[in-house]
């Protein structure tokens, strides 16, 4: 019996099944999912314990509220109107008490929560899917453009698929860490710098070669993280912006002993230099080619993180953009304006439509030694159209002062409702070991903001209320 028949029967068995992303919920106890007139209710523990949204449940008054980032639903047991964020919304059915079980109804709150909802009404399966990422509450400047996979790795409409090779040149070899080795989790050039991202222990050897002249650099007990471009072991990153160097080339050249070789073309017959960034077991590697380091040119260094990106688009606004283009489209107007002020290195997470694992984002930005780190990001209310305004986030007391200065300046620039300045733990933020801010700069769920939040005047705006910030905070 095959895995989906398997399914199909232990639903029918049950009466219904929740899948979540694929992986098929336990249910706690002897808790199951009841059918009611065709809406799919569930007890209020499985909301708790199976889809980890904050709940609080007033039994006295039979009132039940569920929140997640910025997104508040309140129902009331036979109660057929919910809250929303504030704002009143008609249930097909409303919360009841059945067998003394407390039910609400799944579709709702799971869309209402920015999940993608789906039944199968023949074996009686219901699907739920949420985005590869934290949620929304929750390398131009020139980086990388990693070359994506032309055969079958690659999906319908031409984003790269995590977990799949790239066919590259021979067989790709499956990329996991070493022990006692070290695994390359970014590859980035900006600036004139090739910078190679690092977990573990390992000696580079850098070499520069003719036949064609280039800067090779290898990693000996190295292999590519799992993180790394979804996978690939084996490619080419395409430089944009840069007159002299327009790729590079990494790949796996053995698994045993496993190393890494990356390689840049470099005609020139000026001096480079390479240093190390970080600590002993994590940091990134440097191949500078303007004979000073980021180090020791005096400059601030800034890290402008573009959220989402990839395979994980975060929201969908109202009017089907998505979340991870808005992003991108300010963050490099912030680079770009960030580039012409003297006293400032500014470093791009990513440059354009990559994805960037959430862990290596905060680890950038500590790698480097940045000055502040400063992630861009539009907002969401699910399906709800009302929620408006402006909101920036902090972690730490060492980054709520940068945040309120952020905040003043975008908030400004926005004219949006001010919805204040917010803890929040989010991973980008705890990571990053510097002032570091998350911008919500508007809402995407909302029309009348999203029509303004895409035009290029607003953008262009929002940039230079960002880079205004940035100065004022690092007195440049």
């Amino acid at each position: 019996m095959s895995s989906q028949q398997v399914m199909a029967a232990s639903a029918k068995k049950n009466n219904s099944v929740i899948m979540l992303n694929g992986q098929q919920l336990k249910m706690p106890g002897n808790v199951q999912v009841q059918n009611v007139n065709n809406n799919i209710m569930v007890p209020i523990r499985v909301i708790v314990e199976n889809l980890g949204f904050d709940t609080n449940w007033n039994q006295k008054q039979g009132k039940v509220t569920v929140s997640k980032a910025d997104s508040t639903v309140e129902l009331t047991i036979g109660r057929k109107v919910a809250t929303v964020n504030g704002a009143d919304k008609k249930l097909n059915i409303a919360p009841l008490i059945q067998s003394n079980t407390s039910l609400v109804p799944l579709r709702f709150i799971s869309e209402e929560m920015g999940l993608t909802v789906g039944w199968d009404n023949k074996n009686k399966i219901v699907s739920l899917e949420s985005l590869p990422d934290e949620p929304i509450m929750e390398n131009p400047p020139v980086i990388v453009t990693p070359s994506k996979p032309t055969d079958s790795t690659n999906s319908g409409e031409g984003e790269f698929v995590p977990g799949h090779t790239n066919s590259g040149e021979g067989t790709p070899i499956t990329p996991t860490k070493p022990i006692n080795g070290a695994a390359v989790n970014s590859i980035s050039f900006y600036d004139n710098r090739l910078m190679v991202g690092y977990e573990g222990s390992t000696q580079p050897n850098v070499v520069k070669m003719t036949n064609p002249d280039r800067i090779v650099m290898e990693l000996p007990n190295t292999q590519f993280s799992n993180s790394f471009n979804g996978g690939q072991s084996t490619g080419d990153i395409q430089v944009v912006g840069n007159s002299n160097i327009t790729s590079i080339h990494y790949t796996m050249v053995s698994q045993q002993p496993p190393m890494v070789r990356i390689e840049m073309p470099f005609g020139s017959s000026a001096p480079y230099s390479f240093y190390a960034q970080g600590s002993s077991t994590s940091g990134q590697f440097v191949i500078d080619l303007n004979g000073q380091s980021l180090i020791t040119d005096g400059k601030k260094i800034v890290v402008i993180d573009a959220g989402h990106g990839g395979y994980a688009p975060g929201t969908t606004g109202y009017s089907k953009k998505k979340e991870k283009e808005f992003n991108l489209a300010v963050a490099l107007k912030v680079g770009r304006l960030l580039e012409q002020e003297s006293k400032i290195n500014i470093i791009m997470t990513r440059s354009d439509d990559t994805a960037v694992e959430l862990t290596d984002r905060g680890k950038i930005a500590n790698n480097l030694n940045a000055d502040v780190f400063v992630s861009i990001h539009g907002n969401s209310a699910g399906v709800s159209t009302t929620a408006h305004g402006t909101e920036s986030y902090y972690y730490n007391d060492r980054s709520k002062a940068f945040t309120e200065l952020m905040h003043r300046h975008l908030l400004a620039a926005t004219g949006f409702t001010d919805r204040k300045v917010k803890y929040k733990s989010l991973q980008v933020l705890r990571d990053a070991t510097m002032p570091a801010t998350l911008l919500e700069i508007g809402f995407l769920s909302n029309p009348a903001e999203e029509s303004t939040m895409l035009t290029e005047d607003f953008q262009q705006r929002v940039a230079q209320s960002i880079v205004d910030g940035i100065k004022e905070y690092l007195g440049v």
